[in-house]
C-alpha cells in the first residue's frame, strides 16, 4: 500500500502541476487582446480550475490520513481490521481515479477552447 501511496502523491502533483500551467494559459489569454471576445469562458475555466484544486487538497487530506492510519496500525497503536483498510483503501483509489478522469474530461475541454482561440485570426 505505501508504494501505491507514493504513486498517488506523485499524480497528484502532476496534477497539481498541470492546472497552474493552465492557469498560466488563463493568465496569457486574459491579457491579451482577445480578453473580452472570451472573458466568459475564462471565467468558467477559473472556476472549474478552481475546484479541481481544491478538490485535488482535499484527496491529499484524505490520502495523508489514511497513510496516518495505516502508520498506526502498523506501529500497534491502531486496531483497524485489515479488511477496513483495504475498504478504505479502495475508497482513496476510487476518489483518484474519479478525479482522473473528471480531469482527462477537463483538459480536453481546455484544449478545445485553446484551439479555438487560437484559431481567430485577431489573436
Amino acid at each position: 500500500m505505501k508504494m501505491e501511496h507514493e504513486q498517488w502523491q506523485g499524480r497528484l502533483r502532476f496534477y497539481k502541476d498541470e492546472l497552474s500551467h493552465f492557469n498560466n494559459h488563463l493568465d496569457r489569454l486574459a491579457a491579451s487582446g482577445k480578453a473580452r471576445e472570451v472573458q466568459p469562458r475564462l471565467n468558467h475555466f477559473q472556476t472549474l480550475f478552481r475546484d479541481k484544486e481544491s478538490r485535488l487538497d482535499q484527496i491529499r487530506t484524505d490520502f495523508s490520513r489514511h497513510e496516518s492510519l495505516i502508520q498506526s496500525m502498523n506501529s500497534g497503536h491502531e486496531a483497524e481490521p485489515k479488511d477496513g483498510i483495504r475498504k478504505v483503501h479502495r475508497v482513496q483509489r476510487d476518489k483518484l481515479e474519479q478525479f482522473e478522469q473528471l480531469f482527462h474530461d477537463l483538459r480536453n475541454e481546455f484544449n478545445v477552447f485553446l484551439n479555438d482561440v487560437s484559431d481567430r485570426k485577431s489573436l
